[in-house]
């Protein structure tokens, strides 16, 4: 019997000896490499005729085994042929070992027989199996290396060099095949029950992790895991290593490991991990893997993102193939759900989603044993999904909704969570991160698409079916309670019967609710959806269960209907978001919201139109495709009705967007002959049910299609003729107006053929002359007329110029009447009765017909005059082209005859050279034409107006009288009519001619300002910037009125108002100003829609050039600071917007020092906090920081605010939050110091407060004093009293000025000392306001004033020093350090008491910073009191 074989731990180790003889080891080796190949082949053949011929362990013997392990140790210098001889032999003689181990186990197992025998057999087996496994898989780990590592041969120990053969491996060696088999018999091998061979033991650790590690190490490759057969195989190894062997804890360790190193690993390891369980019954492993993963600190996948989405996806893959378990053991990994790595709490959600899927399928897969138990671990894993909603993660919330959007489509979601899962998406639609907005729609989209509570969700008939129900609810609920009481009072035996019919209604009632609730439930295509679904007939209601049911789902349904309802507003602001994805998903789901008739869906679609002029390619192509589902279909007539419906109820910008569409569809042929034919029809009131409004529509639509294909109108012209203009245009005004806008789609050659005699001229002209169109739709009609004329005639200016004299004397004459007859614009006659005729027996002679005749001939006047100006330059630019493309020719010409000049005889050499030079001089000739051109176009403009020299034509003649009559108040406060159709003219007029608007500006803007007419002001705004484009420099001067428009009470005025200034200022058309800060406050204006524009107004101006907010901002800032109504939270919410604005550093940083150089400019509290509050907002760099301390001595005054130094230590905090460690020590320091200073100036601040209350009290008792002496005077014994009082004045006076000075002069030293202190700090270089010796002589009061001395030395000392440390004060209020020192003066010890109070009093006359009457009163009354005292001195000293 041979030794038993160990699996060595590397091939070489075979050869190692043992001396007890207790393992199989080599004994003698054979060095292929030194064989030639006739050797090597013999050898190999030799190999396989023995263990061919002996039995299948013979192997085991030495001879045979040294060669094998010979030709497995030297198997890379084995060619092809002798390789696949090898193999094949050794997998030959392995397959047929596995069956044989299967039957020797059973043998043993059977019999008692010679057990030596058998033992000896079973010793064998094991010893084959452990040899062939081994041999196979060295043979494995050499073809996996070969193409990593070409192998060479060893020199070898003799020293001789010997050329080695290089391993090559030719294309036919078909590698894989053999690969595929070596790992089907090691997973046979496996199969078979192994522990037989061990006398019912496990097999040891080795060979099992042997096995373990060759599948592992061969999973690791991406491309063996793609091969079906080699994947299965190596899975089922490990299982049985794992199930079947118990070695679970190596595999679940290496599963582990793997899952973190290799991402492609995850779903096949699952499939693993599911095999053990499946195939042996034993979740052990998965159990294993889950714990180990629960075990898992969450910060560690934080830290490994790849390892964190390798794990969730495993988890996602088990709860697919091991819902059960999985739901069993949930609660293992859901602690990953407070971690901080988002995708573990994707892989959990998505675990979650898919378990209630499966759930919801097949119930028996809830680990929980009933089924309230089920419920209760559903209704937690709703749970958890709703509240994953508002995770902090973009990403988890748009996973999470992505999760139910899939349980909705698997219809895992009950009819009690529907509405739950709306309103969770309803709110997403407003989050910050346009993915989780992404996924809002589409779950919003799906629970629409899939709901359950029928086809049309609109909530009135909702409501009507609710309340029947409800209704028919309570008289069931009435009719069973009677019942009851009825039958309590039956006999006991009858109870019985009625509890059993009972027990047999309830059953019956149940059986039709799960019959409902599975209909309801039929997420089938909605449109097959019946529409009775809401109101079914009372025949069908079988009891009081069935009718709560269905109360609950109509309550449930109309729930839900007022949730898709109310989220319309959101969604016609996704429509204009950035981000293309929230608007294409959008326009999906309001297309799905007008095909289940949800309220407001149309109304929000309207809003998707004019995305159609938008830049991004995804969007536009959105919104075609769109229209076309909603409006394109099969049916001509059908699309031809709903294109005119569309029409009818269109806005003005949404027929251009419309007309957009039309003409791409009809450039591509989208547009059918079908529908245009029946279009015509409609027109034409030749289809069925065709009103005057759909036949008007009709026209709108041909007319969009005629700009792209114009032959649609040209082959109808008689019937746009007929109908158009013909009987319906007198009651149907918007009908001529498109008739006239049909004519002018016409195109060239149609209008050739026309001809000025055309009856179609003398219809339009009638059409503007005569009244018979209604007042509200003459304007509209009469200016498409005009514009048609100037479109088909050929000498328009001709036409129009008869056209406007007829209208002329058609409207004058009715001014100049008879004597007898009321004046057009005089007041309206009344009749002796008093009250006014009515307008049938006033429009022969009223003044109403005539208002309205003027007001028409002023809109066609100015129409024409505008229209004439538009022709002349559209025959300008025609007379250019013209020129350039001659000259353009000529010069073509010429480089001809100069190319061709060669080879050319002299005389003709010379007639070219003429000719060119010919050419050459009609080409001088252009510049000097072009000067002519632009002059003649410039009078021509001016003729329009203005005449000639000495005559003037009917529109110069008749523009002072508009301008005449726009200044005539009352006349236009009379007729509203004529006051619009009068200030459009002139704006019309005003447009045409530069010195005619310069004219009339003042009036323009004086109307502009105070028009009692919000549409007068509007179109005013309007014309001005039309008039600002056209002459910028008229306007100019007048900038700062137009943007006091944006103050105007009316919302369109101020729209209006943004919207032009917009316009002129993103086209450089007026330049940006301070004025800039009246835009700015409409940040923050009462209509969104203003606030909108202005936003999106900045936002492109920011993007101009080098942001020319940038230089703005400063201005802006001291602007609104200095507004005092402006309230503190408007201020602060358009600055942060501005500043936000803002994006480059460089900029920041600019801003920060600019607005740091504003703090000296003011001494104004409000504004310091205004430029600190900006200055915070700003982020801050290591610049900006260093910036901010050089910059200190600026704003250090400011920081005696409270509100300024917090705004300060927000830009610290700010600055060290992601600084260097040298930048946050300067920043600590900066923030010291500022708060050391910050408290010095509170004190200086402080001891100003006490200075000013100490002196203010004498002066008060000096006011009382005099207030009354005041009241004595006039008496009659004044002289006399005033006499018998004046010792006693006097003595008083004495001492009470003693005390002043004593205490003004503690306050002024005190101040004095911290002003002395504060200079020192500066640092200044500046000389002092005093010398040292005055400062100590000045100090010296203050420190004898605690000794108790009354002397009269000391008393005249102290006042003789309190002048001076009134000077010091003085100059430290004025704060003007240059002029400080000659500003002060030092008065001697021995200048009288007199001089003492003057210079006292002229030192407080110079604390008076402000004109105050009061203090100008206290002034005077201190004055008359000093006065009178030094009067009386120099009495007594003379007397």
């Amino acid at each position: 019997m041979a030794p038993a074989f160990a699996i060595p731990s590397s091939l070489r180790d075979l050869e190692a000896t043992v001396d007890n003889g207790e393992r199989l080891c080599v004994q003698e080796v054979t060095d292929v490499e030194n064989l030639s190949a006739y050797e090597v082949d013999e050898l190999v053949k030799g190999v396989a005729y023995e263990l061919a011929e002996n039995e299948v362990w013979s192997i085991e013997e030495q001879s045979i085994f040294d060669q094998v392990y010979s030709l497995v140790r030297g198997y890379s210098f084995l060619e092809p042929s002798a390789r696949g001889t090898l193999v094949e032999s050794l997998c030959s003689n392995f397959s047929v070992l596995n069956p044989s181990i299967s039957t020797i186990s059973h043998a043993s197992s059977e019999t008692s027989e010679d057990a030596a025998y058998m033992l000896q057999q079973m010793h064998s087996h094991r010893n084959a199996l452990k040899i062939y496994s081994y041999f196979l898989h060295c043979i494995l780990v050499v073809e996996e290396a070969a193409d990593v590592e070409p192998v060479t041969k060893a020199p070898s120990g003799k020293g001789k060099k010997v050329q080695p053969r290089k391993a090559h491996v030719p294309a036919k060696w078909n590698w894989e095949f053999h690969r595929t088999r070596i790992i089907r018999l090691l997973a046979t091998a496996l199969q078979v029950d192994l522990r037989q061979l061990y006398s019912m033991s496990q097999p040891e650790n080795n060979l099992i992790a042997f096995f373990a590690k060759a599948a592992f190490s061969l999973l690791e490759n991406p491309s063996h895991v793609k091969e079906k057969d080699l994947k299965d195989a190596l899975c089922n190894i490990v299982a049985a290593c794992a199930a079947k062997y118990g070695y679970i804890v190596p595999v679940t360790s290496t599963i582990l490991n793997l899952l973190h190193k290799y991402e492609h690993l995850s779903v096949y390891l699952a499939e693993l991990v599911a095999l053990a369980e499946e195939k042996y019954h034993n979740s052990s492993l998965s159990v294993a893997v889950l714990r180990e993963i629960g075990h898992i600190n969450p910060d560690d996948f934080k830290r490994d993102n790849s390892g964190a989405d390798s794990v969730s996806s495993f988890l996602v893959a088990m709860a697919e193939r091991l819902p059960k378990l999985m739901t069993g053991n949930l609660s293992i990994i859901t602690p990953h759900l407070d971690g901080e790595s988002y995708k573990m709490r994707n892989g959990i959600v998505q675990v979650i989603g898919t378990l209630i899927v499966k759930t919801s399928k097949d119930p028996s897969v809830d680990a929980a044993g009933d089924e309230m138990a089920r419920l209760r671990n559903k209704q937690g894993m709703v749970d958890i999904l709703l509240e994953r909603a508002r995770d902090k993660s973009s990403y988890t919330r748009s996973k999470v909704l992505q999760t139910w959007a899939n349980l909705c489509m698997e219809s895992a979601v009950s009819i009690g969570h529907w509405n739950l899962v709306a309103q969770v998406a309803a709110g997403r639609l407003e989050d910050k991160a346009a993915i989780v907005r992404k996924g809002a729609l589409q779950l919003l989209t799906t629970l629409l698409q899939f709901n359950p509570f029928g086809p049309r969700l609109r909530i009135g008939p909702f409501e009507g079916t609710l309340q029947h129900y409800k209704d028919k609810l309570r008289q069931l609920e009435l009719a069973t309670t009677t019942t009851d009481e009825t039958v309590d009072h039956l006999a006991e035996p009858l109870d019985g019967v009625r509890v059993g019919r009972n027990t047999a209604s309830e059953q019956g009632n149940s059986d039709v609710v799960h019959e409902t609730a599975d209909s309801q439930h039929d997420n089938t295509d909605p449109s097959q959806i019946q529409p009775e679904l809401h109101t079914p007939p009372a025949t069908e209601i079988g009891g009081l269960e069935q009718t709560r049911t269905i109360v609950a789902s109509l309550e449930s349904g109309l729930q839900f209907a007022r949730y898709i309802a109310g989220v319309m507003d959101v969604l016609q602001q996704l429509l204009a978001s950035p981000s293309s994805d929230d608007v294409k998903h959008t326009i999906t789901l309001l297309i799905l919201a007008r095909q289940f008739e949800v309220d407001g869906a149309e109304e929000s679609l309207r809003k998707m139109l004019p995305l159609v002029f938008s830049q991004e390619k995804s969007v536009y192509e959105a919104v075609e495709g769109a229209f076309t589902s909603l409006y394109m279909k099969r049916s001509p007539s059908e699309t031809a009705l709903n294109l005119l419906t569309l029409a009818l109820d269109a806005s003005i910008g949404d027929l251009a967007s419309i007309e957009a569409l039309l003409i791409k569809f009809t450039g591509k042929g989208d547009i059918s002959h079908g529908t245009v034919a029946a279009l015509w029809n409609y027109f034409t009131f030749n289809a069925l049910d065709v009103t005057p409004e759909k036949s008007r529509g009709a026209l709108v639509i041909l007319c969009m299609a005629a700009k792209s294909q114009p032959r649609i109108i040209s082959s109808h012209l008689q019937s746009v003729i007929d109908v158009g203009l013909g009987r319906r245009a007198g009651k149907d005004p918007l009908l001529a107006r498109y008739a006239c806008i049909a004519l002018q789609r016409l195109s060239d050659a149609d209008r050739i053929g026309l001809g000025s005699n055309h009856k179609i001229f003398s219809i339009l002209s009638s059409l503007i002359i005569k009244p018979g169109l209604p007042e509200e739709g003459w304007y509209s009609a009469a200016e498409q007329a005009i514009n048609a004329i100037y479109s088909l005639h050929p000498t328009p200016e001709k036409f129009a110029s008869g056209l406007l004299l007829i209208f002329c004397k058609s409207v004058f004459g009715h001014f100049y009447k008879g004597a007898d007859e009321p004046s057009s614009l005089e007041e309206p006659s009344t009749p002796d009765s008093g009250v006014p005729r009515s307008p049938a027996t006033v429009e022969s002679d009223g003044l109403e017909p005539t208002a309205s005749h003027l007001s028409r001939f002023l809109f066609a006047l100015a129409h024409i005059a505008l229209k004439h100006l538009v022709y002349v330059e559209s025959c300008v630019r025609k007379l250019r082209k013209q020129r350039a493309d001659k000259e353009k020719a000529a010069a073509d010409a010429a480089a001809d005859l100069v190319a061709n000049n060669g080879g050319r005889s002299p005389s003709q050499q010379a007639s070219n050279k003429a000719k060119v030079d010919s050419i050459d001089a009609e080409l001088g000739l252009a510049a000097s034409e072009d000067a002519r051109i632009d002059s003649l176009l410039e009078k021509t403009e001016s003729e329009i107006i203005f005449g000639e020299s000495n005559k003037r034509f009917l529109i110069g003649a008749m523009a002072p009288i508009v301008a005449k009559t726009c200044r005539n108040l009352s006349l236009m406060q009379q007729y509203p009519g004529l006051r619009s159709s009068a200030m459009l003219a002139l704006c019309k007029l005003m447009a045409i001619d530069a010195d005619f608007c310069d004219q009339n500006l003042q009036l323009l803007f004086t109307v502009a300002q105070s028009s009692g007419e919000a549409a007068v002001r509007s179109n005013c705004i309007i014309a001005l910037g039309d008039l600002a484009f056209r002459f910028p420099n008229v306007l100019e001067p007048w900038t700062e009125h137009m943007y006091a428009r944006l103050n105007d009470k009316d919302r369109k005025v101020r729209k209006n108002a943004v919207l032009v200034l917009t316009h002129l200022i993103l086209n450089d058309m007026v330049k940006v100003k301070g004025h800039i800060s009246e835009m700015v406050l409409r940040l923050e204006d009462e209509d969104e829609r203003i606030q909108n524009l202005v936003k999106l107004f900045f936002h492109e101006l920011s993007n101009k050039g080098n942001n020319p907010i940038y230089n703005l901002l400063p201005d802006i800032l001291s602007r609104l600071s200095n507004h005092n109504d402006l309230p503190q939270d408007t201020f602060r919410s358009v600055m942060q917007f501005l500043i936000n604005s803002i994006t480059k550093d460089k900029q920041k940083e600019g801003l920060f020092e600019k607005l740091c150089h504003r703090f000296p400019g003011t001494s104004d509290a409000k504004q310091w906090k205004d430029l600190s509050y900006c200055m915070a907002q700003l982020t801050f760099t290591d610049k900006s920081l260093k910036k901010m301390i050089e910059l200190f001595p600026k704003y250090q005054n400011a920081l005696g605010e409270e509100e300024v130094v917090e705004h300060f230590r927000s830009i610290v905090a700010k600055a060290k939050k992601f600084a260097k460690p040298e930048v946050k020590a300067m920043a600590d320091d900066f923030e010291t110091r500022v708060a050391k200073f910050h408290e010095e100036r509170k004190e200086h601040d402080l001891a100003m407060q006490n200075a000013q209350a100490h002196q203010s009290r004498p002066d008060e008792r000096i006011d009382g004093a005099h207030t009354q002496d005041d009241g004595h005077m006039g008496g009659e014994n004044f002289e006399e009293e005033c006499e018998a009082s004046r010792s006693n004045e006097d003595e008083r006076n004495e001492d009470s000025s003693i005390t002043e000075d004593v205490a003004a002069s503690d306050t002024d030293h005190l101040q004095a000392q911290v002003f002395l202190e504060e200079k020192l700090s500066e640092g200044g270089t500046q000389q002092s306001i005093v010398d040292s010796h005055d400062l100590d002589v000045a100090l010296q009061p203050a420190s004898t004033n605690n000794q108790e001395s009354d002397s009269g030395s000391e008393v005249s000392r102290i006042r003789s020093r309190s002048p001076e440390t009134s000077a010091v004060l003085a100059d430290k209020m004025s704060d003007d350090k240059s002029d400080s020192a000659s500003d002060s003066e030092i008065v001697s010890e021995s200048a009288s008491a007199a001089i003492d109070m003057d210079d006292e009093f002229e030192d407080d006359t110079q604390k008076q910073q402000s004109p105050d009457p009061t203090n100008l009163q206290h002034v005077q009354h201190k004055k008359s009191s000093c006065t009178r005292k030094s009067q009386r001195k120099r009495t007594q000293s003379r007397g």
